[in-house]
């Protein structure tokens, strides 16, 4: 009796290891299994997250305090996402489209390389030829100058103490021939800017043709176009803000009787050459 009690009790401590043995096995395979699943989303989230910096989607190490909950930042666009949901829509939307088509190209046109002299000196001749073509000449100058002096008799018919003075891109001589004449009015002590530039309207309604008004611009002025009286097609813009222009045009004066073209002219050129020939953002590397 006492050795099959013996029996029994050892049978009974194997199944009772067997099955504590079988338990921690079972429980040992499990916590793998979810350790997998979650590494897998991990893993897809990382793949997802770099397909989204293809379009220039990357996830915010810190959360701006305008924008809390947003966790991705497009940097192309300059806008706050707050998910890898709102990442893919914002990839769909035309904005973005649009951007991304442009820094392609931009990257394609700085991985060209540098243009040799002989491209160089093409670029040089066809500017010059440009400037020569529609930049103002001796006689485009002058007639600008008679129609600001013609313009200010008629202003000060009615207002004595107010003077007009060209300034910007004709005074400096880097205007074209169809560029508006920006014309700085004289505000007199005892009127203020609104008051002078509604009456000068009334004014030059009476006298000129084609006028009209923008009083709800950043810098409000006064548009004038009288191609009977003039001569030419450019419209004269009236308003203030010729001050820093005529410090100006000492220099800008100098540079244009030594035919030295600088980067305002250079753009303005490339610009209009650039056009004709439909490569503008190649032109626009190389100048």
């Amino acid at each position: 009796s006492s050795s099959s009690s013996s029996s029994s009790s050892s049978s009974s401590s194997s199944s009772s290891s067997s099955s504590s043995s079988s338990s921690s096995s079972s429980s040992s395979i499990e916590r793998p299994l979810e350790e997998a699943s979650l590494t897998e989303q991990q893993l897809g989230l990382k793949q997802a997250e770099e397909r989204l910096c293809r379009d220039y989607i990357h996830r915010l190490v810190k959360a701006s305090p305008d924008y809390p909950n947003y966790q991705y930042l497009c940097r192309l666009c300059a806008v706050h996402i707050e998910n890898i949901q709102g990442a893919h829509k914002h990839i769909k939307e035309k904005r973005h489209k649009k951007n991304i088509t442009e820094k392609q190209e931009e990257n394609e046109l700085r991985a060209l390389p540098p243009p040799s002299p002989a491209q160089i000196q093409a670029l040089d001749r066809a500017v010059t030829q440009t400037a020569l073509k529609y930049g103002l000449s001796d006689h485009d100058l002058q007639s600008r100058h008679r129609a600001v002096e013609l313009m200010e008799r008629t202003i000060q018919a009615h207002l004595p103490a107010c003077s007009l003075r060209m300034y910007g891109s004709c005074l400096t001589r880097f205007a074209f021939k169809t560029s508006d004449i920006n014309i700085d009015v004289s505000v007199p002590p005892n009127m203020t800017q609104p008051e002078v530039l509604i009456q000068v309207l009334e004014i030059l309604k009476s006298d000129f043709l084609e006028v009209e008004s923008d009083f709800h611009a950043k810098v409000p002025t006064v548009f004038c176009r009288d191609v009977h009286r003039y001569n030419f097609e450019c419209c004269c813009v009236l308003g203030q803000g010729g001050e820093r222009m005529q410090l100006m045009k000492p220099i800008s004066s100098e540079t244009v009787q030594n035919n030295i073209l600088n980067v305002e002219t250079r753009n303005d050129l490339k610009r209009i050459w650039t056009s004709h020939c439909m490569i503008f953002k190649i032109i626009y590397l190389y100048l």
